[in-house]
């Protein structure tokens, strides 16, 4: 009876991992990488090398290499650079979760086709591939992007698409980073405003192998967190306002089109004639003269045709 059960768990874990390993591989690119599962280590140094990776892995490439991580039925793949340290958090049908805790990774996440055609709508969405660094939580639907991250701060470069980031202490304070702008989160800070990075620049920074590339990226101050949340609920209070104020406008236009189109008929008033009664005593009068005169008419008829007769 247990070789039975073993034997089933063994069939079903046997199963399962092709099925991962279909959707997650690492192909090593140049130099060397070490994966850690499980307690053990594998290194890989042959250049074209393909591994297949399993949830909770983590991967970390030597100096001057580079790897290449797909995931196929997602239609997603992840570029690490030297001196990388990236771990396969989770991986479900609607999300993927990963984490760059240093070096640098171009990012590309072809989004659904349900959600090129979503509009946006009050409220947040749940983002199909989010990242987590030391210093910040990233959330992609659909982009490709450049991250670049250290024990004290994080770089974002979105090249297409739209990428949020926020500060981890904080993951409501998100900032929208739109393509071809950059941002960075310091630890203890909120995300610095979007800058436009110039042609030249985001080559510069897709080409280098190091995060340290960002430093050539003039940032603005970054706020607090206590003042970028404050401005954050004054804008969606605003925005509220607006919206309520809009859904108001429209309510009210609806309902002067469907007076104008079904107006209130009222009812035509009965005017009220004057009596007189002089003028109805002179009608009967002239009936009561008309009736006698009526009946005398006829009475001489009868007369005449009496003598007639005799």
């Amino acid at each position: 009876m247990q070789r039975n059960i073993l034997t089933i768990l063994l069939f079903w874990v046997l199963l399962t991992f092709p099925v991962f390993a279909e959707e997650v591989e690492l192909e090593l690119k140049l130099g060397l990488v070490k994966i850690m599962r499980a307690g053990q280590v594998m290194i890989f140094s042959e250049k074209g090398s393909k591994i297949p990776l399993q949830l909770k892995d983590q991967v970390q490439t030597g100096a001057s290499s580079k790897a290449l991580i797909r995931l196929p039925k997602k239609d997603e793949t992840i570029q690490l650079g030297s001196r990388s340290f990236f771990g396969l958090d989770n991986l479900t049908e609607d999300q993927t979760k990963v984490s760059l805790l240093t070096g640098k990774g171009q990012f590309k996440v072809t989004p659904k086709i349900s959600a090129r055609k979503t509009i946006r709508r009050k409220g947040r969405k749940r983002d199909r591939f989010k990242i987590r660094t030391v210093t910040a939580v990233v959330g992609v639907r659909g982009t490709e992007f450049v991250l670049g991250a250290s024990g004290s701060q994080t770089n974002l470069l979105t090249i297409t698409g739209l990428v949020t980031i926020a500060p981890i202490e904080a993951p409501d304070i998100e900032v929208e980073v739109p393509e071809n702008q950059a941002s960075q989160v310091r630890q203890g800070l909120a995300p610095t405003p979007p800058v436009p990075i110039a042609p030249e620049i985001q080559e510069q920074i897709v080409q280098d192998d190091s995060p340290q590339v960002f430093n050539v990226v003039d940032y603005p101050p970054a706020p607090t967190i206590e003042k970028a949340r404050e401005e954050q609920q004054s804008k969606q209070q605003e925005s509220d306002n607006k919206e309520d104020s809009h859904e108001k406008e429209e309510t009210e236009k609806e309902e002067t089109v469907g007076e104008k189109e079904s107006p209130l008929t009222q009812e035509p008033k009965l005017e009220e004639l004057p009596l007189d009664l002089n003028s109805l005593e002179e009608v009967q009068e002239q009936l009561e003269k008309t009736k006698e005169e009526v009946i005398e008419k006829d009475r001489q008829k009868i007369l005449e045709l009496n003598i007639e007769r005799e």
